[in-house]
């Protein structure tokens, strides 16, 4: 865990360095107008959904299966297998579309697919080991990666959303809108504050969407009503 860590770390900072000297490869001159519009909201929305599928699947697992002897099988884990890791491919994909230009989105889903699919082959070869039958069965009322069913619960507590905030999800704001900026300086020779600010509050409106949806689907305990 703590070698992949590191090793997706590294190639975060080999590709800022690679968008800060060659910003007119990777990154795009913003987009403008309605379509520009809808599309940061999609964006915003892939971003935001991805966290919140991420911030569940984790506080689930930490509470549920501390010592990895419990499959879990609540909350996103009740429709797909990987919920953390497809959080994690929405969040790249939101990401991708909103600041870079389009072979940048190519390439992001192929390094994505290179990284994980070999990553989940692995994992669930050992889960097969290790929970046998139950594990099969889980497997056929489930998929590996999409969900099947999209109106599922995502059970989520404050200290859950907390951890994240502080964790990841303000450092890649602010990463977005340093990315942003430095893409306005090199292109128009200023940084553009409309771009930042409409970002700002995409970003801000499908959190408090997500907040609110997230209470409205968890119980008092934490854990969804849906199941």
């Amino acid at each position: 865990m703590k070698k992949r860590i590191k090793f997706h770390g590294f190639l975060i900072f080999l590709s800022v360095i690679f968008i800060a000297v060659f910003p007119d490869y990777f990154l795009s001159r913003g987009h403008t107008g309605l379509k520009g519009a809808l599309l940061n909201l999609l964006c915003g929305f892939f971003i935001l959904w991805g966290y919140f599928i991420r911030i569940s699947a984790r506080g689930l697992k930490s509470e549920l299966n501390p010592d990895g002897k419990t499959l879990v099988s609540a909350g996103p884990y009740k429709v797909m297998r990987n919920p953390m890791y497809f959080g994690t491919f929405l969040i790249g994909a939101g990401l991708t579309l909103m600041l870079f230009r389009w072979w940048v989105v190519l390439g992001f889903l192929i390094v994505y697919l290179a990284i994980y699919l070999p990553l989940i082959a692995g994992e669930e070869r050992v889960l097969l080991v290790r929970f046998k039958e139950d594990f099969k069965s889980y497997c056929g009322r489930t998929s590996r990666f999409f969900p099947r069913n999209l109106a599922f619960g995502l059970p989520v507590k404050p200290e859950w959303i907390r951890e994240e905030l502080l964790s990841s999800l303000t450092p890649l704001a602010a990463m977005i809108f340093a990315i942003r900026a430095w893409a306005d300086f090199k292109f128009f020779g200023s940084v553009r504050l409309q771009g930042i600010l409409l970002i700002l509050i995409v970003l801000s409106s499908w959190f408090l969407v997500f907040m609110v949806l997230t209470r409205l689907t968890t119980g008092k305990n934490g854990i969804s009503t849906k199941g």
